[in-house]
Formats: structure tokens, sequence, C-alpha cells
């Protein structure tokens, strides 16, 4: 047998990676321009949508 994390591990390391990158680009938000932050948000905002879709296709494993 493969000695793995169970996915949901693997997910949620996943998460708080993602929530680490977040909080550190958090800090030189107040630099950017509007723009700049629209374009940041429509990134994140694709991010956690493969998240969600990768956690959606390991509850059905």
């Amino acid at each position: 047998m493969e000695n793995s994390a169970p996915p949901c591990r693997v997910v949620s390391d996943q998460l708080l990676l993602l929530v680490d990158e977040v909080d550190d680009a958090a800090e030189g938000l107040a630099e950017l321009e509007e723009e700049e932050l629209e374009l940041l948000v429509e990134l994140l905002e694709e991010l956690l949508d493969e998240v969600f879709a990768e956690v959606e296709r390991e509850s059905f494993l």
C-alpha cells in the first residue's frame, strides 16, 4: 500500500498554503492601484474555484 496523506489532509494543507500566500500578499495591498486589486481578486477567485473543484473530486474517491 502507498503511504500517503488522506485526500482531505492534502486539500487542507493546500488551503493553509493558499491562506499563507494571501496573507503575505495582503501586506502590500494598500500600495496597489484599483485595477491591480481587481486582477488579484480575479486570480484569487480562480484559485479558490480550483481548490473547491479538487475538494469535490476528492470527496467522490
